[in-house]
């Protein structure tokens, strides 16, 4: 009988049968197998040392110098506290976002990130007579949308040096490519 029957009308029966499978399942399975996130006040597990480490960090260890990771309104970052750059930096952008144009930079300068400690921070004078350009790494023409969002992107915690026909050519060509992704996907993740 299968022979006779169309490809189209074979993938039909399949399909039904699979649905009459998996209501007949889930009538008579009554335990729930969907996976859910822990909640967030969950917290991180520490994890269980081995018998050296353990000895060895009888009296504590070092913590993070700043927090990790740093949380912008539309991007996040991790930050070398020893480099004063940016390890990597994670941004969303959508179609809406990209489209909209109500900031800019005017009045908008590169400055220390206060949640950095001092000791720590990066500064404009790093730069100054360096021979470096400050590189946006999530770039400011991602954020059109809104002004706060735009300074955020001046913090010099999402800044890594780079030579200045760089950062004025391939690389502001790569970010406006990424950004042009936009006409083609709703919604586009960099990191």
């Amino acid at each position: 009988m299968t022979s006779s029957m169309t490809p189209l009308v074979r993938q039909v029966m399949a399909g039904l049968a699979g649905a009459a499978g998996g209501v007949l399942a889930s009538k008579y399975i009554s335990q729930d197998v969907t996976y859910q996130e822990p909640p967030a006040s969950s917290g991180l597990i520490k994890p269980v040392l081995p018998p050296r480490a353990a000895q060895i960090l009888a009296f504590g260890q070092p913590t993070a110098t700043v927090p990790s990771p740093l949380v912008y309104r539309n991007h996040v970052l991790e930050y070398d506290s020893a480099r004063r750059v940016p390890r990597w930096v994670a941004e969303h952008l959508t179609r809406d976002q990209v489209r909209q144009e109500v900031a800019n930079r005017k009045g908008v300068n590169f400055s220390p990130d206060p949640v950095v400690p001092l000791q720590f921070r990066s500064t404009n004078q790093d730069y100054w007579g360096s021979g470096w350009s400050r590189g946006h790494m999530a770039p400011a023409g991602n954020n059109k949308h809104c002004q706060d969002s735009m300074k955020d992107t001046f913090y010099l915690t999402n800044v890594v040096p780079q030579d200045i026909d760089n950062n004025g050519g391939y690389w502001n060509r790569l970010e406006i490519w990424v950004r042009d992704l936009t006409s083609q996907y709703q919604d586009v993740w960099v990191v």
